[in-house]
This record gives structure tokens, C-alpha cells and sequence, in this order.
């Protein structure tokens, strides 16, 4: 009804508040709202409009579960308030939303771990940190393989998740295990030189799935693991699309190689001087 406040999407922030407003020859399936952050109107399909309640505004919390309205508007803002202050993660009951800030933030270092594998998690904030914490206790206490599922589109900072999850169950799995441990973190940035490329969203775009399993003994020490990589994006390797790039290797082996080395792989030296590294 004209007047009425609801969340109406818009390409500049996915939701908005506005109101409802008379006027214009429009067709049965469209409405118009007037936008309450800078009263400019919109014209949007009335099935895209969502019911809005003020409590979904003064509502912030650090579980989405917990809200009377799970709409996507909703949760879109109250991700985005705890962004603005900093605060990237999210839980939704045992999973958790991740925005990528980046940038690193002080509060999210390694300092924490040690209050993740000894203090109630429910006294704690999310993090990446409790989603590993919970895989690894439920692994020693029920005796079962534990999975954690890492997705989101290109740049949401899957791969930087992938090595705090991994940084965490090293930790936990204390001495007995670090040459491995140390082993596991390495090969990430050898992974990342051949499967990671800069993409017109990511300067470190991985293009490549990847499946890690670590082994542990009964106690929780890690005794070993493998990688699996999949769907490797191999046209990129011949084709990049324009503000794209090739994979990192091709870059630093240019940058690297001697000229020796250069003659043996066909890599011309006249590219080694349009080529830059970032």
C-alpha cells in the first residue's frame, strides 16, 4: 500500500528501505518506492519486494539464527553493520559467513588460538578459528572424519580461510606433528603459483578446487596428508581476458629463470621486460 516501508533491491547496496509511492503509468507487476538514504525513487517488480520491520534495523547479532526475520535483506544488513566495525564474521548456527576486509585486522590474529582450544567457544566471537576448534573435537571425541566446506565466489577469501582452518588444527595437534604441520602450510604457496592468477575481482584468484586431507592418530597428532587439486582452469593458460592475467608461475619464472633456462623453455627475453610482478 502507498506509504508502507519496505526493503527494495537496488545494484548499489542489494537492499534498501524506502516507501511505497503513488504515481506513474506503471504496468500491474511494477511498483515504485522513494528511497529513504537519498529519497531518490526506484521502480523495482513488486514479486522483489520484502516486507520490512523496524526491529530488523535495531536487531544486530553475531548469530543470524537468532533473528525473527532470516529474509535476504536482513541478513545482508546485518552483515554489513558488523563490517563497517570491523567484525567479518558471522555465525548462522554451526556455520559462519566470512567477508574478505582485505586487509588484515589486529583482532583476528593467531594470539587468539589458544582461547579457541581451551575456552568455551560460546563464550567467544565467531571465527574461523570455532569452526575448526569444533571439527577437530568432535574428530577426537566421536572417532569420525570431520569436513569443513569452504565456498563463495572469486575473492570472498576462500583461500585465506583454507590456511587459517589448516593453522589452527596444526596447533591443536600440537608438537608431536609440527614437521608436518609445517610441511602442510608450506605447499600453500606452491599451490597458489600454479593454480591462482589475477582476475578483473582478485589479484590472487584461485582457479582451482582443492581438496586437503589431514591424517591424525587417535590422540589428535597429524601424521600425514594429501592435496587434491580439480577443475583447473586450463584455457587460461593460452587465453587471459583483457585486465587478467596468466598463472603466477609464468610471471615468476620470467622474472627468475636465467637465461639458460629461459632458451631451454622457449620463454623469449624480450617478455621479461613487459612483464611486471604484483
Amino acid at each position: 500500500m502507498n506509504g508502507d516501508r519496505v526493503w527494495v533491491p537496488v545494484p548499489d547496496l542489494g537492499y534498501t528501505v524506502g516507501k511505497i509511492v503513488a504515481g506513474g503509468n506503471l504496468p500491474p507487476t511494477k511498483i515504485k518506492v522513494k528511497r529513504e538514504d537519498n529519497g531518490t525513487e526506484v521502480t523495482a517488480l513488486k514479486k522483489d519486494i520484502i516486507a520490512f520491520s523496524q526491529s530488523s534495523l535495531n536487531t544486530i547479532t553475531d548469530d543470524l539464527i537468532t533473528l525473527d526475520d532470516l529474509s535476504e535483506p536482513v541478513i545482508l544488513h546485518n552483515v554489513q553493520k558488523r563490517f563497517a566495525k570491523d567484525v567479518i564474521y558471522t555465525y548462522i548456527g554451526s556455520m559462519i559467513v566470512s567477508v574478505n576486509p582485505f586487509r588484515s585486522i589486529s583482532h583476528y590474529g593467531e594470539f587468539l588460538i589458544p582461547d579457541y582450544l581451551n575456552k568455551p567457544l560460546s563464550g567467544l566471537e565467531p571465527h574461523l578459528y570455532s569452526v575448526a576448534c569444533r571439527a577437530f573435537r568432535d574428530m577426537c571425541d566421536l572417532g569420525q572424519s570431520q569436513a569443513v566446506i569452504i565456498s563463495g565466489e572469486s575473492g570472498a577469501g576462500k583461500t585465506e580461510a583454507t590456511k587459517i582452518i589448516l593453522k589452527f588444527l596444526t596447533v591443536a595437534a600440537g608438537d608431536a606433528g609440527a614437521d608436518i604441520s609445517r610441511a602442510i602450510l608450506a605447499t600453500n604457496p606452491i599451490l597458489e603459483a600454479f593454480g591462482n592468477a589475477k582476475t578483473v575481482r582478485n589479484n590472487n584468484s584461485s582457479r582451482f578446487g582443492k581438496l586437503v586431507m589431514v591424517n591424525f592418530t587417535s590422540g589428535g597428532e597429524i601424521t600425514g596428508a594429501s592435496i587434491r587439486n580439480y577443475l583447473l582452469e586450463k584455457t587460461r593458460i593460452v587465453y587471459q581476458a583483457p585486465s587478467e592475467r596468466n598463472y603466477h608461475i609464468f610471471y615468476q619464472l620470467i622474472k627468475g629463470a636465467s637465461s639458460g633456462q629461459r632458451h631451454r623453455w622457449n620463454l623469449l627475453p624480450e617478455i621479461s621486460d613487459v612483464c611486471t610482478i604484483t
